[in-house]
C-alpha cells in the first residue's frame, strides 16, 4: 500500500522548492536592468545590480540572500524526494522550520510547511502499518 501522505509531501515540497528557485532566479535577473534599494541599517543604496557592486557591503547582502533562498529551495527539493522513501520527523521538522525564511518567496514557504506536516503524518502511517 502507498504513503500518500509521502506522496503529498514530495509534491509540496517540489512546488515548494521550485517557487524559491523561480523567486531566486526573477530576482536576480530583475536586479540586473531594474534599480532596486537595499537598506543595511538605516542606509540604503539605490541601482542595479552591476551598480552595486561598486558598494561591497550592499552588493553582499543581497547575493547572501539571494543564495540563502536558493539554497533552501535546493535542500527542499532534494528533501522532498527522499520523503517518499523514507520519512522521518527530522525530515519534516526540517521542513516546516525551512518554510518560515521561505514565505517570502511567493509563498512557497506555505507549501514546505504543509510539505513538512505530511512528512510528520507520513511517519505516523508507517509506524501504524508496521504495527499491524
Amino acid at each position: 500500500m502507498k504513503n500518500k501522505n509521502a506522496r503529498r509531501a514530495k509534491l509540496f515540497a517540489t512546488i515548494g522548492s521550485i517557487m524559491c528557485i523561480v523567486m531566486t532566479v526573477l530576482m536576480l535577473s530583475f536586479s540586473m536592468f531594474t534599480p532596486i534599494t537595499v537598506t543595511i541599517n538605516g542606509s540604503s543604496m539605490h541601482g542595479t545590480l552591476p551598480e552595486l557592486t561598486a558598494y561591497p557591503a550592499y552588493f553582499t547582502t543581497l547575493l547572501s540572500m539571494l543564495t540563502g533562498l536558493f539554497v533552501l529551495g535546493l535542500i527542499a527539493f532534494f528533501l522532498g524526494r527522499s520523503v517518499s522513501k523514507n520519512a522521518t520527523t527530522v525530515k519534516g521538522l526540517i521542513l516546516i522550520v525551512m518554510g518560515f525564511p521561505a514565505i517570502a518567496a511567493f509563498g512557497g514557504g506555505i507549501f514546505l510547511m504543509i510539505a513538512g506536516v505530511q512528512t510528520l503524518l507520513a511517519k505516523k502511517v508507517q509506524e501504524l502499518t508496521a504495527l499491524s
